[in-house]
């Protein structure tokens, strides 16, 4: 059974259970074509805007807020969207992000892609074993990924994120949002938080292949985090669905030397940049966690960015192949296949990390103890 049918059973397990919990929903809803979640609701809370009568830094005040959150600009539009209607499908965006990074472009053939993906097949490549300092580490990931232009210089770099709907809970109030960002576009997020209190951690949360935002939410324990005294954003991927629309996108982007999950790994620095200018967030607090595909990107995240405080993983891949029969996609990044078994080893971490398994099937308790620890 593939990776895909495996998560497809679980999650159907899990929606199973979920169909017996009483949940109570107001949303001030965005007519979604792309097919995020909605709940029905008895309470609600204005519409005030959100992230931008917070504190965080209006487009119009660009000066405002500390000195790291002054790239970012803030705007309510109730009800606006995205252009996709289709997320799995949503690969618009991808592919012009090769013109827009034209002057990083490394081009390679097809011939060269497959023969480097034959090598590996063919146990001719070498895997390295020898550990090596973190610095270097975080230096081969980025040159190998041909991801520094987006790395560095990050906090600071302009990017958009639009207050579009609002909901409340008996526990948390959700925030549904939209990113936009000059080289890769549009993209959506959910950012749940406590009802009271301030200075709370920041937990940004990575979603698997075939699920969104909302899938997290109601299947991976996302709408637990604001009753244990964390905020979460979840974000929702576009092209993850292992089939057609990923394989290609992924083949665009390695025939002009970038990566697909090279990019998913920049939108989650994005959302830990937003966390952290979040005036009820603790900036020096901030944890992340992965489920499937979602730690394939947190793996590298890991690795890139000292802002995050403490990690959960779930899976691990060695960049070349992750399941049987699956067609090549985000997982697929034969630049980093020397360097798996060192991203891969979380014991030379500089940030603490916990190695859950698949799915957190044995439940939350360990990953929530976790968080306490190094968090609080």
């Amino acid at each position: 059974m593939t990776r895909k049918a495996r998560k497809a059973n679980r999650r159907a397990e899990r929606i199973d259970l979920l169909a017996d919990v009483q949940r109570t929903f107001f949303v001030i809803l965005v007519a979604s074509s792309c097919g995020d979640a909605v709940s029905s609701a008895d309470v609600s809370f204005p519409f005030d805007g959100g992230l931008v009568d917070a504190g965080l830094t209006d487009a119009g005040s660009p000066d405002a807020g500390p000195a790291w959150c002054r790239g970012v600009s803030t705007s309510e539009e109730p009800g606006a969207d995205w252009a996709c209607t289709e997320t799995g499908s949503c690969t618009a965006d991808y592919l012009a992000f090769r013109g827009k990074a034209a002057q990083w472009r490394k081009p390679v053939t097809a011939v060269e892609i497959d023969k480097r993906l034959s090598d590996i097949e063919a146990g001719s490549v070498e895997v390295l074993h020898d550990a090596v300092a973190p610095d270097a580490l975080r230096d081969a990931i980025l040159d190998k990924l041909n991801m520094r232009f987006l790395v560095e210089g990050l906090e600071g770099r302009p990017f958009g994120v639009k207050v579009v709907a609002n909901a409340e809970t008996e526990e948390y109030r959700e925030t549904s949002l939209l990113f936009e960002d000059p080289y890769v576009g549009t993209f959506k997020g959910l950012l749940l938080k406590p009802k009271r209190g301030r200075a709370f951690p920041g937990i940004v949360a990575i979603h698997g292949h075939g699920d969104d935002a909302a899938a997290y939410r109601d299947t991976y324990h996302g709408s637990e985090y604001p009753g244990r005294g964390y905020a979460v954003l979840m974000r929702t991927m576009r092209a993850m669905n292992i089939d057609e629309h990923e394989h290609a996108v992924t083949r665009a982007l390695l025939l002009d030397g970038f990566n697909l999950i090279a990019l998913r790994a920049y939108e989650t620095m994005l959302g830990v940049s937003l966390m952290r200018c979040l005036p009820d967030v603790d900036p020096d607090r901030i944890g992340l966690i992965g489920h499937s595909g979602g730690s394939s990107s947190g793996n590298l995240v890991v690795r890139l960015d000292p802002r995050v405080k403490a990690y959960v993983s779930d899976h691990q891949v060695n960049w070349h192949s992750s399941g049987e029969g699956e067609p090549y996609h985000c997982e697929t990044a034969p630049s980093l296949y020397p360097w798996h078994d060192l991203i891969n080893d979380f014991s030379t971490s500089e940030t603490s990390v916990l190695q859950a398994l698949y799915g957190y099937v044995t439940g939350m308790d360990e990953i929530w103890q976790f968080f306490a620890e190094k968090l609080r």
